[in-house]
C-alpha cells in the first residue's frame, strides 16, 4: 500500500510487485507475459496510485512522491557532503543532476552544470510535436538570454527532467554534490504500459492493453491508439520512448526486446551484460569468468 508522510521512501507492496514485473520483462519470455499482466493489474486494482494531470509537474520539486509515484530514490539538499567525502557514501545528495546541466551556464532558471548528458538528435527528432517535449528536453541554443559552452558530442539539447535549476541549489556543503532532485524510478504510467504490454504479448485482451495505453496518452492530449497484434506491441514500444525519455529506461527496453543492434550503431549482444569486477573474479578462485567481450 502507499505510505504515510513520515514512512515516505519505503518501498511498498506495489514497489516490489512493480519490480518483479519489470524483471520478468527483462526475461524477454512470453511464457511470463501473463504474471507481468497480473502484477501491474492488482496494482492498477489497488486505486493507491494515479496518472498526475499535468505531465509537467512529475519532475518538479513539488511533485516528489505525488500520486504517480510508485518507487522513487530520495535524496536530500541539505547532505553538506564535499569533496573530501565524495565517493565513500557520505552524500545523499544526487550528483547526477550536476551531470545533466548545461556547461558553463550563464542565464534565466538553471545552474551550471557538466555537460556529459547531451539529448541526442534522433531522440530530439522524434519527440518533435510531442507534448511532453518541453518537459524533456531544453532547447539550449534557443534560451533567450542564456550562453553555454559546448561539451563532448554537444548537440545543443539537454535534459529537462534532471536539469539543475537555479532555485534548488543546495544551501550546505559543495552544491554540485547536494542536488536534492529524487530519482522517480517506477511510475504509475511505466505499470500500465507494462500491463499493456504483459496482455499484448501473453493474448490477453487487446481492448484492455489499449485502454492502458490510452490512459498514459489522454494524459498529455494525445489520440488513443486503436492498433492490433505486432501494430499494439509497437505502439507500447513507442510510447515507453517518449514517455520514460531521459529516465534511463529505453537502452535496457532495446535490449530485452532484441531490438538493440538495430537501432544503437554499433552495439553487439557483448554489451548487454556489464563486465564483473576483476577483484570479484580474482576473489572465487576460478569461479567466475569475465563476460564475454571485456
Amino acid at each position: 500500500s502507499a505510505l504515510g508522510s513520515s514512512e515516505v521512501g519505503r518501498a511498498t507492496n506495489g514497489a516490489a510487485k512493480a519490480l518483479l514485473a519489470r524483471v520478468l520483462l527483462f526475461t524477454n519470455d512470453d511464457t511470463k507475459m501473463a504474471e507481468v499482466a497480473t502484477l501491474c493489474t492488482d496494482i492498477i486494482n489497488s486505486g493507491e496510485y494515479s496518472l498526475v494531470s499535468d505531465y509537467g509537474d512529475l519532475f518538479t520539486e513539488a511533485g516528489e512522491w505525488g500520486s504517480e509515484s510508485v518507487f522513487e530514490i530520495t535524496h536530500a539538499a541539505n547532505s553538506a557532503s564535499d569533496w573530501g567525502r565524495f565517493g565513500q557514501g557520505h552524500s545523499e545528495g544526487n550528483v547526477g543532476v550536476q551531470f545533466c546541466g548545461m556547461r558553463d551556464y550563464n542565464g534565466p532558471d538553471y545552474a551550471p552544470g557538466w555537460g556529459f548528458c547531451p539529448i541526442s538528435t534522433d531522440l530530439e527528432e522524434a519527440m518533435d510535436g510531442d507534448p511532453r517535449y518541453q518537459h524533456t528536453i531544453i532547447d539550449a541554443d534557443n534560451l533567450a538570454g542564456a550562453e553555454y559552452t559546448a561539451g563532448y558530442q554537444n548537440t545543443g539539447f539537454f535534459m529537462k527532467k534532471y536539469a539543475p535549476m537555479a532555485s534548488l541549489q543546495a544551501p550546505d556543503g559543495d552544491i554540485a554534490l547536494n542536488w536534492g532532485n529524487n530519482i522517480r524510478e517506477i511510475r504509475y504510467a511505466d505499470v500500465l504500459l507494462m500491463a499493456a504490454e504483459g496482455l499484448a504479448r501473453s493474448g490477453g485482451s487487446e481492448g484492455t492493453a489499449r485502454t492502458y495505453l490510452n490512459q498514459v496518452r489522454s494524459r498529455v492530449g494525445l489520440p488513443g491508439v486503436g492498433a492490433s497484434g505486432a501494430a499494439l506491441l509497437d505502439a507500447i514500444y513507442d510510447e515507453r520512448r517518449l514517455e520514460f525519455a531521459t529516465e534511463g529506461h529505453r537502452y535496457f527496453d532495446l535490449i530485452r526486446t532484441g531490438r538493440a543492434s538495430s537501432v544503437l550503431a554499433g552495439w553487439s549482444t557483448d554489451k548487454q551484460y556489464l563486465p564483473l569486477p576483476q577483484n570479484e573474479i580474482d576473489a572465487s578462485n576460478g569461479a567466475l569468468t569475465q563476460n564475454p567481450g571485456y
